[in-house]
């Protein structure tokens, strides 16, 4: 489908109308029409407005989200000049500490403690799995 829209243009305070065709889709179209019989605009230039608004919205965040990006790569770049880096076995050996000293009793879901608790009341035989994983969940209780 083509329209005519009308655009008002703010440039300098001063504000004047310029025509523009417009094609839209019949979903568009639809979706526009929908907008405006809902009352919460009160034409289609308005749904139109409030689109392109939200299009330049996301467009600029996105381009916030992509600048971040890029200064955090930069940090790293300038780090590696400067020789500021670690060997990543001994960092991944380093992260993989810090997580196994956690507490551990938070690790399993009370689901999962349910369903171990059940275990013990049951003639049920679990399999190898099972049984050491109720092994390693009696340890991080008891410690």
């Amino acid at each position: 489908m083509s329209d005519l829209l009308t655009v008002k243009i703010l440039d300098n305070n001063y504000c004047y109308s310029k025509r523009m065709n417009v094609s839209l889709t019949p979903e568009l179209e639809s979706l526009i029409n929908q907008k405006v019989k809902s009352g919460r605009y009160n034409s289609a230039s308005e749904v139109v407005r409030e689109g392109l608004r939200l299009l330049n919205t996301r467009d600029e965040e996105h381009e916030a989200k992509l600048n971040a990006l890029r200064a955090e790569i930069q940090k790293g770049a300038d780090s590696l000049a400067a020789g500021r880096y670690r060997d990543g076995e001994e960092a991944m050996a380093e992260i993989k500490e810090r997580l196994l000293a956690r507490d551990h009793r938070r690790v399993l879901s009370n689901r999962d403690r349910d369903v171990f608790l059940a275990m013990l009341d049951t003639d049920y035989e679990p399999n190898e799995n099972l049984i050491e994983a109720f092994r390693l969940y009696k340890e991080l209780v008891e410690e």
